[in-house]
């Protein structure tokens, strides 16, 4: 499955409104960027205005990239069984018992990381959330390959089903009368952040 990894960074950014007042016309103005600083430089095309740094502010954020990691074990198992009686003469009638059980157990014990409401929501002045939460248990759907932080970490479900099946020939109207119950015996399904 697929995490994140928040790595801390500081980025420099340049407003528009830097630009106001620098001098230069629209059409002439020529940006360069340094790529060690990340400080904007505006120049003039022409030459006739001298090249000056624009104002910028330094952001706090973090970068996210995707980690790929094998997730916790699964314990799942079923049983399915068949009981066919004899038949009884006297009734012209069969008897047949059958059912299953299945259990399923996924405890998620990875540590995801996560920032609350996302890496763009911001506090009071622009500034973002200083920290990154780590949670146990994941998100991910049996069909999903991404996981993120859940409040459970694991699901149980457990199912038996018990079947009653009555067949009773009728040779001298030639017919085959079926009689069939079906119940489910046991059927649990839990979310828990305890398992």
């Amino acid at each position: 499955m697929s995490t994140d990894v928040f790595t801390p960074m500081t980025y420099r950014y340049t407003p528009p409104s830097s630009l106001n007042g620098s001098g230069i016309d629209v059409a002439n103005r020529r940006f360069s960027v340094d790529q060690q600083s990340g400080i904007v430089t505006l120049s003039d095309a022409t030459g006739t205005v001298q090249s000056k740094e624009l104002a910028y502010t330094d952001r706090n954020t973090y970068a996210v990239n995707d980690r790929y990691v094998n997730g916790s074990d699964v314990d799942r198992y079923g049983l399915e069984w068949v009981i066919d009686f004899a038949q009884i003469k006297s009734l012209a009638t069969s008897v047949r018992i059958d059912g299953n059980y299945y259990y399923y157990k996924g405890a998620d014990d990875m540590l995801f990381a996560d920032i609350p409401l996302g890496v763009s929501t911001t506090m009071t002045g622009n500034v973002p959330y200083g920290y990154v939460g780590w949670y146990r248990g994941a998100s991910v759907t049996s069909t999903g390959s991404s996981a993120s932080a859940s409040v459970s970490n694991g699901t149980v479900s457990k199912q038996a089903n018990l079947n009653l099946t009555l067949t009773t020939h009728i040779p001298k109207i030639r017919m085959i009368v079926s009689l069939r119950l079906e119940s489910g015996a046991v059927q649990l399904s839990q979310t828990d952040k305890r398992l």
